[in-house]
């Protein structure tokens, strides 16, 4: 997968006296990082490069321009079919005169998992006597949906056969007592509750999502 990028000498000399400068300000490693949409396309180039050591080192139009052309003129990302974000990673070895590309993408799944409480077992304690003699009908569902900090329960519930229904308040705080710390953070969560009148149970359908960066390896490499 490793691209062999062909430099014009120019381009190489660019690289070079950019190595000296980030030389200058202490590196012997320099970084610089470039976020991708799906499928390859460009979400936005950072504007500074980074030492080994943390120090952040300014950019100028040269080194932007070259970036650009490698991102944008070269058939470098070309490899990169996903749907979800991804990350290049331009490593410059002062010393040695090298730039690698290491590439990454995200790739989205879900963990299912499954509660059930029952008044049998005693988990409602009397709290949902009102919402099972006043449902209207056997089964509801009442969906929920969360993610970057913030989610709702939906405030209407579908009785099967019956039709949407308003939520009663005891059954919402109910179900944002059950739903697992962090449903909302980050990459979030989405559901269901399943009211049973009949059986006189609550099930929760519980659909966590998962976000995993995964290492395509170096995908460009120039000496210069």
């Amino acid at each position: 997968m490793v691209k062999n990028l062909n430099l014009s000498p120019e381009q190489l000399k660019t690289l070079k006296l950019f190595s000296y400068y980030c030389g200058s300000h202490g590196a012997k490693t320099a970084f610089g990082y470039v976020y991708l949409a799906e499928y390859g396309t460009i979400d936005y180039v950072d504007n500074y490069w980074y030492s080994d050591s943390g120090t952040r080192i300014d950019t100028y139009d040269k080194i932007s321009d070259l970036i650009e052309y490698i991102i944008r003129g070269t058939e470098m990302l070309d490899y990169y079919d996903y749907e979800g974000n991804g990350t290049l990673i331009f490593e410059i070895d002062v010393n040695e005169r090298k730039l690698k590309i290491d590439g990454y993408h995200k790739e989205y799944s879900t963990n299912d998992s499954k509660y059930e409480w029952s008044d049998e077992e005693g988990d409602f304690e009397g709290v949902m006597d009102d919402v099972f003699n006043e449902l209207g009908g056997d089964t509801a569902k009442l969906e929920f949906n969360g993610g970057g900090d913030s989610g709702y329960i939906g405030d209407h519930m579908e009785v099967f056969g019956v039709g949407n229904k308003p939520v009663p308040a005891s059954l919402e705080d109910w179900c944002y007592d059950k739903l697992p710390g962090g449903w909302e953070i980050n990459e979030g969560s989405q559901g269901k509750f399943i009211i049973n009148s009949k059986e006189r149970t609550i099930e929760l359908d519980y659909e966590e999502n998962v976000e995993d960066e995964l290492s395509d390896g170096t995908v460009g490499y120039v000496e210069f």
